[in-house]
Formats: structure tokens, C-alpha cells, sequence
């Protein structure tokens, strides 16, 4: 048996559909009127930049040691699971807000055993981490593993006023 979906593939038609509509209604509208668009769409953007730059202000992060000593697991771990699949790992963390795992090989296989340690790894880090990314990169494949390992403090009070 086989079957197969093309979901990405419909997608991009979306997408290409909506490309060719958006480009038919721009053909039909003066200059003037292209350049009121551009000038909202901007400000749209310089609201929003705005709104994060404000939120940015009012916010602190604290490195949480527990979040830390997790990642420290992790990352130990899923060092000896590179070495099991002859991976390449790049552990990075700016201490300030966020830590990450990426492993990249050609080819990765995980078995069914749930207690093969590659697999147990892999699962564990993809229960754990905030995000993760699994892409096409140099004719293999990359996964990168997201960790929160600070705490985020925002005086609303303050965002809140200055937001009115």
C-alpha cells in the first residue's frame, strides 16, 4: 500500500494563487493609492517593532539555575548521542535568555526500542525543548533544539501605561 499527500505542494499553489491576485489588484490601483498601501504597511511594521522595543524595556531575564541544570543534562546527553550516530553537535547558550542543541548528520535512524539510548535521547530533547527545527541543510539534515533557561520578568504596570 501506498499513499501519499502532497500538502506542501498545494500549499506553494496557495500561495502562488494569492501572489497573482494580490499582483492583479495592485495592477489595478494608481500610484497614489500603492503608495498609501506601502505607507500603512510601514507603519504597521514601525507599530509593532514599536509595541517589542517597548516590552523589551520593561523586561528583565534572570538565568534560572534549575532551567540551567536541565539543559546541562540535555546537552550532556545528547553529546553521547552524536557520538552514538557520528553526528555533528553545537551546543550554544548566551546565558541571558535562551540555549540550543543542533545536530546534524546526513542521515539519522532511530529504532522502535523506546529504550535505545539514541532514541530515548532524541525523544527526550524533543519533549523538552521550547522549539524545534528539523531542515534540509548541505545535503543532510539539521535539528536544532530550542531551551528557555531564564525566567522573564516584565513590569506591566509600567508597559501597560507607556502602551496607552
Amino acid at each position: 500500500m501506498r499513499i501519499e499527500r502532497k500538502f506542501e505542494t498545494a500549499a506553494n499553489e496557495e500561495i502562488a494563487a494569492y501572489q497573482r491576485e494580490t499582483m492583479m489588484e495592485n495592477a489595478k490601483k494608481t500610484p497614489a493609492e500603492l503608495k498609501a498601501d506601502e505607507l500603512e504597511l510601514k507603519s504597521s511594521f514601525e507599530r509593532m517593532m514599536a509595541k517589542i522595543a517597548l516590552k523589551e524595556k520593561y523586561s528583565h531575564r534572570v538565568l534560572n539555575p534549575t532551567k540551567w541544570k536541565a539543559f546541562e543534562r540535555f546537552y550532556q546527553a545528547a553529546i553521547k548521542m552524536a557520538e552514538d550516530t557520528q553526528s555533528n553537535i553545537l551546543i550554544e547558550s548566551d546565558e541571558e535568555s535562551k540555549a540550543t542543541i543542533t545536530i546534524s548528520n546526513r542521515t539519522l535512524v532511530f529504532q522502535k526500542e523506546y529504550t535505545n539510548p539514541v532514541t530515548s535521547v532524541f525523544c527526550d530533547l524533543m519533549s523538552h525543548a521550547k522549539e524545534c527545527w528539523i531542515h534540509s541543510k548541505d545535503g543532510g539534515i539539521e535539528i536544532i533544539f530550542w531551551f528557555e533557561i531564564c525566567d522573564e520578568f516584565i513590569r506591566t504596570d509600567l508597559y501597560n501605561k507607556e502602551l496607552q
